[in-house]
């Protein structure tokens, strides 16, 4: 992407994304170890 201001609004909603699967996901993560049980809270 050329635009500067675009590529930085897609990369925050790429960060989101991930996040949100992410924490959708928190006990697959902490059963396989990747997240700490103290850290996912």
């Amino acid at each position: 992407c050329k635009d500067s201001s675009t590529r930085s609004v897609l990369k925050l909603v790429c960060d989101l994304y991930a996040l949100d699967r992410i924490w959708k996901d928190i006990g697959t993560f902490r059963n396989v170890d990747y997240v700490a049980p103290n850290k996912a809270k």
